[in-house]
């Protein structure tokens, strides 16, 4: 550095001072740029995996009402209460058994979609990290 009577040179002082300023600036901007691209990838994994959660139930409760509606019409030509009774113990049977499928399908499609949340949310840290340093 040069020295002016004793003093560092103030323009050299404030070349190095603005360009770490400058550094700082852009290392900041980078990082917020690459946390905002993780969030909204993360967000957009969310959505996807709600969306498609939204659709099964959908799909379940649809699967449900149509099963609900032809084992009714069955009930209503029934010969004799003794075959209603029979066919609503079967529906009743057949209901139990669906919604313990569909709970336990609906359970693990969760436990997935929560996994791929927490790994996409990882990948992101791990990219943050690597742009941080």
């Amino acid at each position: 550095m040069k020295q002016h009577y004793g003093r560092p040179d103030v323009r050299a002082v404030a070349a190095k001072s603005l360009a770490a300023s400058k550094d700082l600036y852009d290392r900041a901007s980078t990082l917020a740029t690459e946390g905002a691209k993780g969030f909204a990838e993360i967000a957009d994994t969310a959505w996807g995996n709600t969306k498609a959660l939204n659709e099964k139930v959908m799909q379940n409760v649809t699967e449900t009402m149509e099963y609900t509606f032809a084992a009714a019409r069955e009930i209503t030509v029934a010969q004799s209460l003794p075959e209603v009774a029979r066919l609503q113990g079967e529906y009743l049977k057949s209901l139990a058994a669906r919604a313990t499928e569909q709970t336990n399908e609906f359970v693990g499609f969760s436990a997935r979609a929560t996994q791929d949340i927490v790994e996409k949310a990882q990948l992101v840290a791990a990219k943050s990290l690597k742009t941080a340093r």
